[in-house]
């Protein structure tokens, strides 16, 4: 019984883990969307260049972010 009770909660504790993973993965795609959104928006500025490129930069970030989270 004890065993039983061990693998609910370990169940559990992975349920909860894999639900804050997914949370996080969505609020990463969120931001990655938000940027390359920015970084199109900017390629019709040329006076944007510098925000365009600090845009990737970050975009490039947040992929490596969301790659880490779900290969963990």
């Amino acid at each position: 019984m004890r065993l039983q009770l061990a693998a609910a909660d370990s169940i559990e504790s992975k349920k909860i883990d894999l639900s804050h993973t997914l949370k996080h993965v969505r609020q990463l795609s969120n931001i990655a969307q938000a940027l390359e959104n920015l970084a199109t928006q900017c390629e019709n500025y040329p006076a944007y260049t510098r925000l365009r490129d600090l845009a990737r930069e970050q975009l490039a970030l947040v992929r490596a972010a969301q790659f880490r989270e779900l290969h963990r």
